[in-house]
């Protein structure tokens, strides 16, 4: 039990925030919530750019 309640401390210590941007509170859309501001999509319950990151190409190979 004293081992929960110290990671619980910890945890509320850190400053965490739901959402998907690190250091940034999620701005909560849905049915009953307000909807996002222009240039906003609601994704996952959260108001975020509807653009698709570029990632790196894969360097592992791959096999079927």
């Amino acid at each position: 039990m004293l081992v929960i309640g110290l990671g619980l401390l910890i945890l509320g210590m850190s400053g965490f925030r739901e959402g998907f941007k690190a250091g940034m509170p999620g701005i909560r859309c849905g049915v009953d919530l307000p909807t996002c501001s222009v240039g906003l999509q609601c994704l996952n319950g959260f108001c975020e750019k509807a653009n698709v990151p570029v990632l790196p190409k894969n360097e592992l190979p791959v096999y079927p």
